[in-house]
């Protein structure tokens, strides 16, 4: 016998493999190869053409309707789930929400947001025609083959660190530094430039890191060295992460824009630039950004830290209250939570000077009409000013709108229904717009002139102190938005169920159906350090750790101011 190999024979019960419609089968090419005798080199080139012909022949989604056509405008948004699409959206995410529909209803379209994950989906569908622009973009030179607008916003890029790496001097600069960032964004791009002139900086691409926000919680707990992110994300997450550090901010400016497909005839991107320049001059975007944002005014940072340290160490021991209060109104508890501390610190029996009492400080007068007949009740001061606060936003004009609502009565909680009555007709003759929040919080402080107090029947309100108690408890509220759970999460199906088949709201002051009295707690013990903390400060350098230590271990009793 030969050593040559003899092609197996024919057999012809076996039907022929069809040829595909570009006239390559995958099959009988592997088969032919493998039986054939063929050099090594010769089938290693034969398997390279075969998949470069396959990816040849792979098909091109048919680009989406145009938005006059199918009269909806699609949006991409990079957010996770947990993100977008439920009542936990992200303060950014809804800003720009608020815009991109405030632009699509001046074009008379509809908005479709699609989720997607990270920035070569938005380079991918965009490059594709599946979608007409994307939102949240952060960049000057993203290399991706996309077209801006022109800017909503004009930011730098900032390089943030845990505030525990410079307490010894040595981490100054960026040699031997690690520098994580998010894979395929903008900062990625500039990063990698930095490395030109720091050669021992080493870049991280972040890949599990789903947002800005995850990868600055990562430098927060020491699971990274450092970040690189623009200048609205290190605000935001200092709020939430008082740790957190800005080690330098890089000279060149960035722009906050939005994206859409690539080619010069895009027929939405010259109305996209009309309208967000319209948006500047009009005020459009500074009012939505003080309404979702609120970066410019609220508590400070070291107010910030002892109210994360408190959430962890008292909050857990009223949770149960504010969860029945929100049952029963319909509040958000923890809107309601965030009221409660900055009244009181959560202390429940505390007491002004002016008569005020309780974790809610409510007044004499007040608590009589609510029905409230032991101010010092945690359950029944805080069930009393969650109907309270209901109760004031009812009652605020139909033209008022949310969130700007919640706002204004949190403004009226502190001043009382009567002078914000007032407040609101003065603002109405002034011309300005009392349904915006950033207007309302620039006339409040102007009632304490003569010719403003002069026109109020109860007298000049302390106007400026209901703009600083509204401004903390938004922010209160947003930071425990982002560490605690909504109600629903913490109840199972049948208490679910059970929780939505009470009776109707009281949301008036009219006197609710009593219940049984509740046993006042005594003065819960405060261990020096949470459970729930030990694990993030284990993530932290010894120093660090050390200091966040001795800071819980300081002034976190109920009574401490």
């Amino acid at each position: 016998m030969g050593s040559s190999k003899i092609a197996p024979a024919e057999n012809p019960d076996v039907p022929k493999t069809r040829l595909l419609p570009h006239g390559f089968d995958k099959c009988q090419i592997m088969l032919d190869l493998a039986t054939r005798p063929i050099c090594m080199t010769r089938f290693l080139r034969a398997v390279v053409l075969l998949f470069c012909l396959s990816g040849c022949f792979r098909q091109t989604p048919e680009p989406i309707p145009s938005p006059a056509a199918s009269g909806e405008l699609v949006v991409l948004v990079r957010a996770t789930a947990a993100e977008f699409g439920q009542a936990e959206m992200s303060s950014l995410l809804a800003f720009e929400s608020d815009l991109v529909r405030a632009f699509a209803q001046s074009l008379n379209l509809r908005v479709k947001f699609v989720r997607v994950n990270n920035f070569e989906a938005v380079a991918e569908s965009l490059g594709t025609f599946q979608a007409h622009m994307a939102i949240g973009m952060v960049t000057t030179d993203w290399p991706a083959k996309v077209r801006f607008s022109i800017p909503l916003k004009k930011l730098h890029y900032t390089l943030v660190q845990h505030e525990g790496k410079k307490s010894d001097g040595s981490n100054t600069t960026l040699a031997a530094r690690t520098l994580g960032v998010l894979p395929g964004s903008a900062a990625a791009y500039r990063a990698e430039n930095l490395t030109r002139d720091q050669p021992t900086l080493a870049v991280l691409h972040a890949s599990r890191v789903r947002d800005e926000m995850q990868l600055l919680r990562a430098v927060a707990v020491g699971k990274l060295d450092m970040a690189l992110t623009d200048e609205l994300h290190y605000k935001l997450a200092s709020r939430f992460y008082p740790t957190l550090q800005k080690f330098r901010e890089l000279p060149e400016p960035t722009q906050w824009v939005w994206a859409f497909p690539p080619g010069p005839a895009n027929e939405f991107l010259p109305e996209a630039d009309a309208f967000i320049e319209r948006a500047r001059n009009n005020g459009l975007i500074s009012r939505l950004l003080d309404r979702h944002l609120n970066l410019e005014d609220g508590p400070s940072e070291e107010d910030i830290a002892v109210f994360i340290e408190r959430m962890s160490l008292i909050l857990p021991d009223y949770r149960e209250e504010f969860f029945a209060a929100e049952r029963e109104t319909g509040i958000d508890w923890r809107l309601i939570a965030a009221i409660a501390y900055q009244e009181s610190h959560w202390d429940p029996l505390a007491t002004s000077p002016t008569g005020v009492r309780g974790m809610m400080m409510l007044t004499e007068e007040t608590a009589d009409r609510l029905n409230v007949p032991d101010r010092l009740n945690p359950r029944q001061a805080i069930a009393g000013g969650a109907r309270y606060f209901a109760s004031l936003r009812e009652n605020l004009p139909d033209d008022i709108p949310e969130p700007d609502r919640s706002w204004l009565a949190l403004a009226s909680y502190n001043i009382g229904p009567g002078h914000m009555n007032g407040v609101i007709a003065i603002a109405r003759s002034m011309g300005r717009d009392v349904g915006s929040w950033m207007e309302m919080k620039r006339v409040l402080p102007l009632m304490s002139r003569q010719e403003y107090a002069a026109r109020l029947k109860a007298g000049a309100p302390r106007g400026g102190e209901a703009v600083t108690m509204a401004e903390n408890v938004r922010t209160y509220y947003e930071i425990l938005r982002h560490f605690q759970k909504p109600y629903a999460s913490f109840i199972g199906p049948r208490n679910r169920a059970f929780a939505f088949e009470q009776p109707p709201r009281t949301t008036g002051l009219a006197k609710p159906v009593a219940k049984p009295q509740v046993e006042q707690k005594p003065e819960p013990a405060v261990p020096a350090i949470p459970k729930s903390l030990s694990p993030k400060l284990d993530d932290l350098d010894p120093e660090a750790a050390e200091r966040v230590r001795e800071r819980m271990n300081i002034g976190h009793g109920l009574n401490a101011q």
